[in-house]
């Protein structure tokens, strides 16, 4: 994935690898996998078969 974001964004992104000892990219994906436990934490069965229906 290729992506342009502020740097603002980017330096977030290298302090918080920094901070944790990971690369950028698992930082990336642990953000991202905590915003979707997040977001679908509290949806019902149907509401989860609906949303992981969506992405295929």
């Amino acid at each position: 994935m290729n992506m342009i974001v502020s740097t603002a964004t980017k330096r977030a992104l290298e302090r918080l690898a920094l901070r944790y000892a990971v690369t950028q990219r698992e930082m990336l994906q642990r953000i991202v996998e905590e915003a979707e436990r997040t977001a679908t934490g509290d949806l019902s069965s149907s509401e989860l078969r609906r949303y992981y229906g969506a992405t295929g």
